[in-house]
């Protein structure tokens, strides 16, 4: 008989690396949750956010974060709200009202970190969207694509970025950032 412990293992084996002033790192520790509010049931979502997360409700490409639990919902659409939390807090998903879906979506993302000074360049060169802080501020995201992948893209701090992409992926989509950041590297000496 078959005796083995199962070891979870995040999608990019935890990386970090850094790139001069960047650093890249898979954000492992996350848990992420969609919430699809059904027709009719729109005007209960400022409710159910302030009353499950003391937090106003986020404007389609904002995010909001609750200051008790560090939840942040991204409003992706009028009746869709994605939940990222760190797994590490003591946040339950069944704490959300029961008249909206949830379904839990944490191993269907890979979430890689962008920080450091060389951040905008490294993104300008996979990011179609113009992310220079008059035009994308702090905790503004995008729905986008990133070679050829598709990705969200947070902006946590000013030179600080989450970015998500299907799980799937995670190896393709690493590269393309690697790859950035290694031609940063080049043309900056």
């Amino acid at each position: 008989m078959f005796n083995s412990d199962l070891i979870p293992k995040s999608c990019l084996d935890s990386y970090n690396k850094t790139f001069g002033k960047l650093v890249v790192r898979e954000v492992p520790d996350l848990e992420i949750a969609a919430i699809a509010i059904p027709n009719g049931q729109e005007p209960k979502v400022s409710s159910i956010l302030n009353r499950a997360f003391k937090m106003k409700e986020p404007k389609p490409g904002h995010s909001e974060i609750c200051s008790n639990t560090g939840v942040r919902a991204l409003r992706l659409a009028p009746d869709q709200i994605l939940l990222i939390w760190d797994k590490n807090i003591n946040f339950k998903i069944q704490n959300i009202d029961s008249d909206v879906y949830m379904t839990e979506q944490t191993h269907a993302w890979v979430v890689v970190e962008l920080s450091g000074e060389t951040v905008l360049s490294c993104l300008e060169r996979i990011c179609p969207i113009n992310l220079c802080e008059d035009n994308f501020k702090t905790n503004a995201f995008a729905r986008t694509v990133m070679e050829h992948l598709g990705s969200i893209i947070l902006k946590t701090t000013p030179n600080t970025f989450l970015l998500l992409s299907g799980s799937s992926s995670a190896n393709s989509f690493l590269h393309a950032i690697e790859t950035s950041a290694k031609n940063i590297l080049l043309t900056s000496s």
